[in-house]
């Protein structure tokens, strides 16, 4: 490898930049046209071991899958399906505006990513040589899908955001008496909640230093119009 060639690819792996290695060399436009062909290398590599990653990926798609059904109580697999929807040939060649060349096709699945299993477990089913080994086995039993633990989670994470975010709306409504939306529309324009809730807090706060010192001056009122009898008998 010739030496400027060395020096750009050491700068990419590190990195660093032109800049920098006009720290230690007078680069002048040696660098910029040398890093141009290691980058255009790099990249050729890079693709190519994509395309093997991909390879070696669906490989493994085929023997191990993305969803299965297992025998109850044998634990083997009955039936094996695989969901795709992607194929870098494909985007690769679009990407480009090029015509789709022939070739083996790995993407099979345009729909959403989260019924990729449920309809694997239906394709099995369906299947005839399934149906024939335990076609009236379960008779009138219900074959429920279990989620996952990812699965489980993540929606649990959800619904407590939901939730949190419906009690945090419905206490702004309530103290504000007043519906929540359109409270957040008239609060000068700020869709912010915490913005609007500090807000309400410090309007709060000035009206209840207000109400208490006309709450005590209405109790002092009250009692000096009381008659004096009102008072005992050692009243002066």
């Amino acid at each position: 490898m010739d030496v400027n060639d060395a020096l750009a690819l050491g700068t990419l792996s590190t990195g660093t930049g032109y800049s920098m290695v006009n720290e230690l060399f007078s680069g002048q436009n040696t660098y910029q046209r040398h890093h141009e062909n290691v980058a255009e290398l790099i990249h050729k590599i890079s693709w190519a071991t994509i395309e093997e990653s991909g390879k070696e990926e669906a490989e493994l798609a085929r023997e191990l899958g993305q969803a299965c059904i297992i025998g109850e109580r044998t634990r083997k697999i009955l039936f094996l399906g695989v969901r795709n929807a992607y194929c870098c040939i494909c985007a690769r060649v679009e990407k480009k505006g090029m015509p789709i060349p022939e070739h083996k096709c790995f993407k099979n699945w345009s729909k959403t990513s989260t019924s990729m299993e449920a309809d694997i477990i239906v394709e099995g089913w369906r299947q005839q040589c399934f149906q024939k080994i335990v076609r009236g086995t379960y008779g009138n039993k219900l074959v429920e899908k279990i989620e996952c633990r990812n699965h489980l989670l993540r929606n649990f994470c959800k619904k407590i955001r939901d939730i949190c975010a419906r009690c945090e709306a419905a206490a702004v409504s309530f103290n504000a008496r007043g519906d929540y939306y359109s409270l957040m529309g008239s609060s000068s324009g700020s869709s912010n909640l915490s913005a609007f809730t500090k807000k309400f807090a410090d309007r709060a706060k000035k009206q209840r230093q207000t109400y208490i010192p006309c709450a005590k001056r209405r109790k002092i009122s009250k009692k000096l119009a009381l008659p004096d009898e009102d008072y005992g008998p050692d009243a002066i």
